[in-house]
């Protein structure tokens, strides 16, 4: 697929299944466009993701904007 064609040791890909746990019923608005139950389970898919990356993230990286709810359980 394209992260292993594109990975390199300089820059690291990771593929992130958004699907899985996912229901185009209950997370969209439309069908396609993530509600905000949606919005939450891809933000959390993407911290996961991204510390399978950074073992040791930068404290300021876990700051929520505001109006974003905190993530509980991130591992």
């Amino acid at each position: 697929g394209i992260a292993v064609d594109t990975k390199t040791a300089d820059s690291n890909v990771i593929v992130i299944n958004f699907s899985e746990g996912f229901n185009a019923k209950t997370d969209t608005f439309d069908g396609i466009h993530p509600n905000k139950k949606g919005a939450e389970k891809m933000a959390e898919k993407w911290i996961k993701g991204i510390l399978k990356i950074h073992q040791t993230p930068d404290p300021k990286m876990m700051e929520m904007p505001a109006g974003i709810k905190k993530l509980e359980s991130i591992r």
